[in-house]
């Protein structure tokens, strides 16, 4: 492993001074690249979303989109809440089904694609799927909405 000062220049290096000098603060961590998902909180006064709710590898860059999904679903929720006057364990229930599904579904979609890449012979096929849809714009553009947006259920 590199000394905080060589890997000061190995960064400077790989990134360039467009964002000015840097001075790393603080120790270093090592931070396995894997799937990590809460488990379901019973406690109805609390709501984990994005990185606090699951880990998610970034090969796809779902995190943060799951993350804005969250957050999005779980400001409509409170709005309801607020204009119906119903109790907030109500809504936190309505919350976490609504998002249920495109947690998982991405979840899952994003730990396949990290494994798969690892896979010799099925990486080669990936990268060559994803040349091609990258020469196809109407799927191209569809599955990068789907990536973005998540399952609508609404």
């Amino acid at each position: 492993a590199l000394d905080a000062p060589a890997f000061e220049a190995e960064l400077l290096a790989a990134f360039g001074r467009a964002l000015g000098s840097l001075k790393l603060d603080g120790a270093r961590l090592l931070a396995p690249l894997q799937r990590r998902v809460r488990a379901h909180d019973r406690d109805a006064q609390r709501i984990a979303i994005g990185n606090a709710a699951q880990a998610l590898h970034p090969v796809a860059g779902q995190g943060l989109n799951l993350g804005l999904r969250d957050a999005f679903e779980l400001a409509r929720q409170l709005g309801e809440l607020r204009a119906t006057n119903q109790p907030l364990g109500e809504a936190v229930a309505r919350f976490r089904r609504a998002r249920r599904a495109d947690r998982g579904l991405t979840v899952a979609v994003t730990d396949t694609l990290a494994q798969a890449f690892t896979v010799q012979s099925i990486a080669r096929i990936e990268s060559l799927a994803l040349g091609a849809l990258d020469l196809i714009a109407p799927a191209r553009d569809g599955l990068a909405a789907a990536l973005m947006f998540g399952l609508r259920t609404r």
